[in-house]
């Protein structure tokens, strides 16, 4: 369900980007998702305990969600708003 909600969202704003945004948040996004499976292995704690796939699980789960909620930010960045905005240039 997350992994949904971010394509969707990373489809829409690859729609609404300039051609060089794309370009930025095509490599930006491949970046986070190593980020991503990178850190939640690494905090998930021993591959060899049952927890492991749980926790590997919510941690995925919930830095896709931030994911999704930062690129809908950029997606519905109002005019003016320095703080987003960049791949739409």
């Amino acid at each position: 369900m997350a992994d949904r909600a971010l394509n969707d969202t990373y489809r829409k704003l690859m729609a609404k980007a300039s051609p060089a945004g794309r370009e930025r948040l095509r490599a930006a996004q491949r970046a986070w998702i190593s980020f991503r499976d990178l850190d939640c292995a690494a905090r998930a704690g021993s591959r060899t305990g049952s927890f492991y796939p749980a926790s590997l699980s919510l941690c995925l789960e919930d830095l896709t969600d931030q994911r999704t909620k930062t690129l809908q930010a950029e997606l519905n960045c109002a005019e003016g708003d320095l703080s987003c905005g960049g791949l739409l240039d």
